[in-house]
């Protein structure tokens, strides 16, 4: 954007004009139809998206002349000004006049198509115009969107028509609701005085949007005076850059930006009572209680109180101290449970089954925190995830506290605890006696964990889950682990029904080719992913790419393999031919990393995709395999299998860099793409349609914002078109997008079909 819409939002020009004592004056009204004509029909409200730029225009108008109007609502003779216009008096002296007799909408008379909603706004009608322009303004200036954006807005969506006709319907029918399913995301837009918070429509759109539909929240405030924060829900495209270059760098810019946020406006939300909310018509109150305790007659008064309200309430106020934990934490840490009362806010909702919380290079976060977190965690959730990349302060104190509340229900669980260099033995010893046997997906990261020194405990810990499908294990740069740790993990894999395996003993210098050995010789059968890395593992050598090879012929429905022997000086072109010819039939995608080996330029450059690999070696792809090793390292019987022949499971799949399904494509087998999936509704297009009509944020897809995911099981889904959406890009069940940041900070490109 060339030129800051924050910077002309705050700067209005207002003229000075003759009094008006009514919209319905000849003069004024010839002024609106000269400004505003009508330019397209829309005929549903969910698809009447405005502009920040259609939006701006509309304002100018009214700030030109609102010195001359007066307020409607109050006695006669006060004077408008721009610092006191809100949406009330633009509805009374813009809006309203200059589409009543038109029949249509305001975003009828700016635009000249269909405008998808992207990008949906929460916002008081009270609110004064100066602020919310500031809150829109710096959202689109932080995360460097467009002007262009389409987003919805009510005053601007919506005919007269609609408003009576809707007045009769409960609000999931309504075009707010619809409006919210096509959206991408949500912006709550904050006034000094969180007026938001006590207005039933309002607490209605966050309960749907940010709770029920998982859509990104954003929460944006701005003072008289035109200074604007935004707590945004994830890293933007600025800081994901930063993070890229540097891990964590991103996450401390972010924490920097955010210092200055008023966490106080926000810390009104802790305390909504959405059965004592207003709203501007008690019809549209009580339509939205009675919508919300699922009762047929709308026009009834409401229920004083009710279960259901208790479960909104709660909702939405763990919302908001997921939303606000983090920054509350580097701004004041002691205010996290004696003022702010987040813990008690997260724990008292019941109804979650899935919580995320993200601390990655949190200066602040130690034991005490840790303690104050696990204390805090529902006992019916199902999926629990914590960030703690690069919280150093964090030791065995912590750890144990964490273990001792884990929910028994748990199904998923995923704990990063890289760079946690404090953590050590007792830790990992506590969290392995604890792990819920219920756990069917399990990713514990604990590269540079450098005071763990074996995984006995944690070879018994796995051992005990049976419902175990998803094991992601990150052991890199533990130098005290070696071929006994490796063969801890081997001995309980056998046991197991895992489709999906991520190991990675990275930099691990006591492994040799024995502990790799006893680990592949034990791959469960029922794998359909598999990704190893012992890169910069010195001691390995030819003999352990050879037993990997061997292994191939136990997993028969093998569909994505992953193999990481760079920086192993000791590994030959040879065991990489031979790797190549063992590859099964039934990969989609595959991917051995020979960087740093004595293999040529060619044969690694060969190696980084499977067709390439099968191309080198025509005779890939046994199906079946029978006898030992040959005199001359190859396979007895090898039935050629290459690209497009007889006895494939459909062509493979071209990969810039497989690394993108193992750091954010495992999908459990608990069905579905996750709370970040998005289905084609009734009420707008697919993501992407037929007709070319895609909803764009305006950005590149370093967004987090943008993307649906496809799930993996039961199999490799070979996607008809890359698609585009808001909601499940940060979904980590997912596996097709955009180049996206592992955990290690590298970009990772997209699966192309051939």
């Amino acid at each position: 954007m060339a030129d800051s819409p924050k910077a002309e939002a705050s700067q209005p020009k207002q003229a000075k004009e003759q009094y008006l004592a009514s919209p319905d004056d000849p003069a004024y009204q010839l002024a609106l139809l000269e400004s505003f004509q009508q330019s397209c029909c829309v005929d549903l409200a969910q698809h009447r998206g405005i502009s920040f730029v259609q939006l701006r225009s509309v304002l100018k108008f009214a700030w030109n002349r609102c010195a001359s109007w007066q307020d409607l609502a109050k006695p006669r003779g006060r004077l408008l000004a721009v610092a006191t216009l809100d949406m009330h008096h633009l509805n009374e002296w813009v809006i309203r006049p200059a589409t009543k007799p038109r029949k249509c909408s305001c975003m009828e008379l700016l635009a000249d198509s269909i405008q998808q909603p992207q990008l949906f706004v929460t916002h008081s009608w009270s609110q004064r115009l100066l602020e919310l322009m500031g809150c829109i303004a710096m959202q689109l200036e932080t995360r460097q969107l467009a002007d262009s954006l389409s987003m919805w807005m009510c005053a601007f969506a919506m005919r007269s028509e609609d408003y009576l006709r809707e007045k009769k319907l409960d609000p999931r029918e309504g075009a707010g609701y619809k409006a919210l399913r096509i959206a991408s995301g949500q912006l709550l837009a904050l006034d000094p005085e969180a007026t938001a918070f006590g207005r039933s429509w309002c607490l209605w759109e966050l309960s749907v949007g940010a709770v029920e539909l998982g859509r990104p929240l954003d929460i944006a405030t701005c003072d008289k005076y035109a200074h604007a924060g935004l707590l945004t829900h994830s890293l933007t495209e600025a800081e994901e850059k930063l993070e890229k270059k540097s891990v964590g760098l991103g996450y401390r810019a972010r924490s920097h930006r955010q210092a200055n946020f008023q966490l106080d406006i926000v810390a009104h939300g802790l305390e909504i009572k959405v059965q004592s909310s207003q709203a501007t018509e008690e019809v549209d109150r009580r339509r939205i209680l009675n919508s919300i305790l699922q009762r047929k007659v709308l026009t009834e008064a409401p229920w004083a109180l009710h279960g259901n309200y208790d479960k909104l309430n709660c909702r939405v106020r763990a919302q908001f101290a997921k939303a606000m934990w983090d920054q509350a934490l580097e701004t004041d840490a002691q205010a996290v449970d004696s003022r702010l009362g987040l813990p008690k806010a997260l724990k008292d909702d019941v109804w979650s089954e899935h919580l995320a919380l993200n601390f990655n290079a949190s200066q602040r976060m130690d034991d005490q925190q840790l303690s104050l977190i696990a204390g805090s965690i529902p006992k019916q959730v199902l999926k629990l995830e914590l960030q703690l990349f690069g919280c150093s302060q964090l030791t065995n104190d912590g750890l144990e506290d964490l273990a001792r509340n884990l929910p028994e229900q748990l199904k998923t669980l995923t704990l990063n605890f890289q760079f946690c260099t404090a953590l050590g033995q007792t830790g990992l010893d506590a969290l392995a006696a604890s792990l819920p046997s219920a756990l069917s997906s399990l990713r514990l990261n604990l590269d540079s964990a450098v005071l763990v020194k074996n995984f006995a405990s944690l070879g018994r810990g796995i051992q005990r889950l049976d419902s175990l499908r998803l094991l992601y294990l990150d052991a890199s740069g533990l130098e005290n682990l070696g071929d006994s740790d490796v063969s801890a993990i081997a001995d309980v894999l056998k046991f197991g029904k895992l489709r999906h395996l991520y190991l990675s003993f990275k930099c691990c210098i006591g492994l040799c080719n024995l502990g790799i050995t006893s680990l592949v010789t034990q791959l469960p059968k029922t794998l359909t992913v598999l990704n190893l890395d012992f890169s910069d593992c010195g001691m390995i050598s030819d003999e352990a790419v050879d037993e990997i090879a061997a292994s191939l012929y136990t997993l028969p429905d093998l569909a994505a393999l992953l193999v990481n022997v760079s920086g192993c000086p000791m590994i030959t072109e040879a065991s990489a031919s031979r790797f190549v010819k063992a590859l099964p039939n039934s990969l989609r995608g595959a991917k051995l990393n020979l960087t740093g080996t004595k293999a040529s330029h060619a044969v690694q450059k060969a190696c980084r995709r499977l067709d390439s690999m099968r191309a080198w070696m025509p005779e890939s792809g046994s199906s079946k395999r029978s006898g030992s090793k040959t005199s001359d390292g190859t396979y007895g019987s090898l039935a050629t299998g290459s690209k497009g022949q007889k006895g494939t499971r459909g062509a493979p799949l071209h990969l810039r860099s497989i690394e993108l399904l193992f750091h954010r494509g495992h999908a459990s087998e608990m069905g579905g793409g996750g709370p970040g999936s998005r289905q084609p509704t009734p009420e707008g297009p697919s993501p992407r349609s037929s007709d070319g009509d895609t909803p764009h944020m305006g950005r590149s897809a370093s967004e987090p914002w943008i993307r649906p995911m496809k799930p993996l099981l039961p199999k490799i889904a070979r996607p008809e078109a890359v698609p585009t959406s808001m909601i499940a890009a940060s979904h980590p069940e997912s596996m097709f997008s955009r180049p996206r940041t592992n955990w290690n900070g590298l970009a990772e490109p997209i699966w192309r079909n051939p």
